[in-house]
């Protein structure tokens, strides 16, 4: 039942895009932190992550994209109106280019 409604949400290119976008972005984030890391100038900016971040990145990415994705699932199988969820998936898409973006920013040193 759940993978059917999955499935029939994600027949509509506007969710699938919205989704794509928001999923790409969490992966851009990881790769993008993973370079800045890499580099020896920039730190984790969040302090939950950081140690985590520090001795296992592979697990702690994946398991950062794991989390992203159930929140995919539980706002597509949630009953709520088609407008509604657009706008939060938006909303979700929007948030997530954030930090990606601020990464490749930093790392051109046009942010500090």
């Amino acid at each position: 039942m759940a993978a059917r409604r999955i499935r029939s949400l994600l027949s509509w290119s506007d969710v699938r895009i919205l989704v794509g976008i928001f999923l790409a972005a969490q992966v851009l984030d990881a790769l993008t932190t993973s370079l800045a890391l890499r580099t020896g100038r920039f730190e984790e900016g969040n302090p939950w992550l950081d140690e985590a971040v520090a001795t296992h990145p592979l697990v702690t990415y994946l398991t950062k994209f794991g989390i992203a994705l159930a929140i995919v699932i539980a706002l597509l199988l949630i009953r709520i109106r088609w407008r509604l969820r657009n706008w939060v998936l938006a909303l979700f898409a929007l948030l997530s280019v954030a930090a990606p973006t601020a990464n490749l920013l930093r790392l051109a040193g046009w942010l500090h």
